[in-house]
């Protein structure tokens, strides 16, 4: 696992200096972009050395995980780009990093399973990655103006679902497989680049954020009622 993270950090430094050229950002930017990749890297390791062995039983990292950890860095470079005086152009390098991250989504699983390489490692490192875009994403929205601090909700509802789950042990059973809940996430995802591109007026990309948030919630109290139907009693 260390020399695909070592490669992506490289890979990211590289697009990160050409970003910060392209817009006239100052040294910080590539700083701040150094260290929060370190601070992942420490995490992804963490979580490697920490469960590999039972949920990845496979030789090598995989494809698929090259792939997601390269989300991952383009995440950390969107995530640089709020320390940033907003602009027109950096509202334009923000969506299509996110775009190109939200591609990138489909082509992970594809190749796992295209390889014959799907783990439970892969599919959470996957599904964490997801939660950290739709965060990225919607501290982007309030930084630019597309939105109000309701919307980073959608970003910080999985982590608040994990808090609250430490306290209350009937929330940590795993849930059942859902379409539904799939489709939720994939909507979010889309209404959430939506609502940082600079092409779409702010009045739909309001209505967008609403609905998309007002989806996410249903999804989220169907499944804590699910949770509290199947607790002991």
């Amino acid at each position: 696992m260390l020399p695909a993270v070592v490669l992506v950090i490289t890979a990211t430094l590289l697009l990160a200096w050409l970003v910060g050229r392209q817009l006239a950002l100052g040294p910080h930017f590539l700083q701040f972009t150094l260290g929060l990749l370190v601070a992942g890297a420490l995490l992804v390791l963490r979580m490697w050395r920490r469960s590999a062995a039972q949920t990845h039983p496979f030789a090598s990292v995989g494809a698929a995980n090259y792939v997601t950890l390269l989300r991952c860095g383009l995440i950390v470079l969107m995530a640089s780009l709020l320390v940033e005086t907003p602009t027109t152009a950096l509202q334009w390098v923000a969506t299509a990093l996110a775009i190109l991250a939200a591609v990138l989504d489909s082509v992970d699983g594809w190749i796992a399973r295209r390889t014959r390489m799907s783990s439970r490692f892969g599919a959470r490192l996957d599904m964490e990655t997801d939660a950290l875009l739709v965060l990225v994403l919607s501290l982007i929205a309030w930084r630019l103006g597309r939105s109000g601090p309701w919307l980073m909700l959608a970003g910080l509802l999985r982590y608040a679902f994990i808090a609250a789950s430490l306290p209350l042990q009937w929330m940590r059973r795993p849930l059942p497989d859902s379409r539904r809940r799939k489709r939720v996430a994939a909507a979010l995802m889309t209404a959430m680049i939506v609502v940082i591109s600079p092409f779409v007026p702010w009045p739909v990309a309001m209505a967008i954020g609403a609905t998309a948030l007002a989806a996410l919630l249903l999804s989220f109290a169907i499944d804590v009622h699910w949770l509290w139907k199947q607790r002991r009693p």
